[in-house]
């Protein structure tokens, strides 16, 4: 059985968590506060820590801090009634997996609880190089737990932006980033993927490098990029030959979602832009 604690000095949000997971199966702790929180903690190990980023004298991200130190492996949900790219960042920072913001439905929590406990487990820390909203420069292990939290990041980093236009960066960031981690580095422990974020005053402009040996654009029969005009899904036969997962559609995706996207020679380091 999963354990889950949920601290929050609001009395309502540990029942409405309690209440909506309840069916689930999981053993339910809360505390009121950090002070509680970290004396569970020291007392037994959790698997999930649902923990509110907003607490009084900064709190929050201290218990998270802490909490990490005594559990390594914990996954770590963090909310936050106010929507910031300062809080995305600063979870990216305490190495939290899934961002949650007041007020949410049951629907979002449980989908996020599903989420965090069934994400890869993150042995290397991401790395921020930059942490300003409008440049915001990671080295990220190739590892494909870095994929949720840094998606979450990127669609919360400009928020006078629509939604529909973060998601389309946010889905093309993510298309890009798993191909760099998957296919360029080969999901090798101790490799790293370099990314940086920028925001122009017209244009976001995003780049990926991986340390891999690159590609060639020809090879790619098992991309659905690659397919001809009446044959949408013939990539998939070629995927099932060479044992490759379904899929294969992530670079035609990408693609589809930003105004410019463009390779160095050897096809190591990706750049995409999108038009404001």
């Amino acid at each position: 059985m999963k354990s889950i604690l949920v601290v929050d000095d609001e009395p309502m949000i540990p029942a409405l968590v309690g209440a909506a997971l309840k069916a689930d199966g999981y053993e339910l702790l809360s505390a009121e506060d950090a002070a509680n929180g970290l004396a569970i903690l020291k007392q037994r190990s959790i698997d999930l820590l649902i923990a509110d980023a907003e607490s009084p004298a900064d709190e929050g991200f201290g218990l998270i801090a802490t909490a990490r130190r005594l559990h390594p492996e914990m996954k770590i949900i963090v909310m936050a009634q106010v929507k910031s790219p300062e809080t995305a960042i600063e979870a990216l920072r305490h190495h939290v997996c899934e961002l949650l913001f007041k007020p949410f439905s049951v629907a979002e929590l449980r989908d996020t609880v599903h989420s965090a406990l069934s994400a890869p487990e993150l042995k290397d820390n991401i790395e921020i190089i930059s942490a300003k909203p409008e440049w915001l420069t990671l080295k990220i292990p190739c590892h494909l737990g870095a994929m949720q939290p840094l998606y979450r990041v990127i669609t919360n980093l400009d928020l006078t932006l629509d939604m529909e236009l973060r998601e389309s960066v946010g889905i093309a960031f993510r298309e890009l980033l798993q191909n760099a981690i998957e296919h360029g580095c080969k999901c090798e422990t101790g490799q790293f993927v370099e990314v940086s974020y920028i925001r122009l005053q017209r244009a976001i402009v995003c780049h990926i490098k991986d340390s891999g040996k690159g590609f060639k654009m020809d090879e790619l029969s098992h991309a659905a990029i690659s397919n001809p005009a009446d044959e949408p899904y013939s990539h998939l036969n070629k995927r099932a030959e060479i044992g490759m997962r379904p899929g294969g559609f992530g670079l035609m995706l990408a693609q589809q979602m930003v105004d410019e996207l463009v390779y160095n020679e050897v096809h190591n380091e990706v750049m995409f832009v999108k038009y404001l």
